[in-house]
């Protein structure tokens, strides 16, 4: 009877073993699995920040690139007006100086 005891004794504390050596190896597969999706999270997040920053720079880049024409083309186009009208100041000025030279000339 001692013995039927005793062989019951060392078979539960065999199954408390598997039991408690089961229950570590989970915790640590479950601490790892969570370790790994951490870290994928996280690569996921910076890859995302990443791509969300890149596509405001290129978005900031055409935008730039935007104004730089139209700066470009109505700066053209003053200095156009300004030609044109330099032009016509300068018909005007040589017209007037030369009706004064003969003015000059008759006097």
């Amino acid at each position: 009877m001692e013995a039927e005891i005793f062989i019951e004794i060392k078979e539960a504390e065999k199954k408390a073993e598997d039991i408690l050596q089961r229950a570590n190896s989970d915790g640590e597969k479950l601490v790892q699995d969570a370790k790994s999706k951490a870290s994928s999270q996280l690569m996921h997040g910076t890859s995302s920040i990443d791509r969300e920053k890149a596509d405001k720079l290129q978005e900031f880049r055409e935008k730039v690139y935007v104004l730089k024409d139209t700066k470009l083309s109505e700066g053209n186009e003053a200095i156009s007006k300004l030609k044109e009208k330099s032009k016509k100041s300068m018909d005007a000025t040589v017209k007037f100086i030369n009706e004064k030279f003969l003015e000059t000339l008759r006097e």
